[in-house]
């Protein structure tokens, strides 16, 4: 019996501070990934899809949130990690127009952006990082 009692204090000496490292390991991970919120409003008829990633992310490939975005005055509101930088990169394509394409920026966090198209020259255009929630009147 005398030999089993060193064995359980060794086993509780170590589960101790093994639990406390766990735990603070899942609290800074999520501090690291503190989400950024972004908006966009659509300010056009054109129909688009905004994508944010994470404000990292070399290759653009899975996005952290996406919005479809159909008519004017429509908002859609994104999301990603943060990850230390205060922004999400932002890609907005316009899905039926010839002179759209895909537009890349980066949105700040809380901040909004506003699409739109320019019939005459038939561009698509965004403004970037307004602080408040804007409108489409000119």
């Amino acid at each position: 019996m005398d030999s089993n009692a060193p064995r359980r204090r060794s086993h509780a000496r170590w589960s101790v501070p093994a639990a406390l490292a766990f735990l603070a390991a899942l609290g800074s991970a999520g501090a690291a990934r503190a989400d950024i919120y972004v908006h966009v409003l659509s300010c056009t008829a054109q129909y688009f899809e905004a994508e944010a990633y994470d404000a990292k992310d070399a290759v653009k490939a899975v996005p952290a949130s996406t919005s479809e975005i159909r008519g004017i005055g429509q908002t859609g509101s994104l999301h990603c990690a943060g990850e230390g930088e205060g922004y999400c990169q932002m890609t907005l394509t316009v899905g039926d127009t010839e002179g759209g394409g895909t537009i890349g920026f980066k949105l700040d966090s809380g901040k909004w952006a506003v699409a739109t198209f320019n019939e005459s020259t038939e561009k698509f255009s965004v403004q970037e990082n307004l602080d408040s929630e804007p409108s489409c009147s000119n």
